[in-house]
């Protein structure tokens, strides 16, 4: 592996252990509503602080705008 993840376009550096909100706060992504996939597997909100991340995993990351 490389160590790094990528997270839409950016690459972060990846570390033992790193979850997804610490990714995410990494790359500065503060939006309270996300759909996170992972390798293209989408990761319930639910489960996104407990998710571990990988060597090389991809991660995508839409936020939804609520409202209309």
């Amino acid at each position: 592996g490389r160590n790094m993840i990528k997270i839409n376009d950016m690459e972060i550096k990846w570390r033992e252990g790193i979850t997804i909100p610490d990714a995410l706060k990494e790359v500065k992504y503060s939006f309270p509503l996300v759909v996170v996939s992972v390798n293209d597997v989408i990761i319930p909100q639910k489960e996104q602080a407990k998710f571990v991340l990988s060597d090389g995993d991809k991660v995508e990351v839409i936020h939804l705008t609520s409202g209309g």
